[in-house]
């Protein structure tokens, strides 16, 4: 296998991981932390807009290395 099949599975493996946490997230796990004065704080939707966008570069990543652009 050359390096670009590997990296394009690799790529495909890492899409289906973050899909799998975008539904997971949305559908009510919750990502938290401990603010400096102990409070929890909820950073769910920050969480989302990271993997989604991520999983965007994605997608054109995969786009490109198979391809299609």
């Amino acid at each position: 296998m050359d390096w670009k099949s590997d990296q394009l599975g690799r790529l495909q493996t890492d899409l289906e991981a973050i899909d799998w946490w975008i539904n997971a997230l949305e559908t009510g796990a919750v990502v938290q932390h401990k603010s400096a004065n102990g409070e929890l704080v909820d950073q769910t939707e920050q969480a989302l807009e990271a993997y989604r966008q991520l999983r965007v570069d994605l997608l054109v990543l995969i786009d490109r290395l198979s391809g299609n652009s």
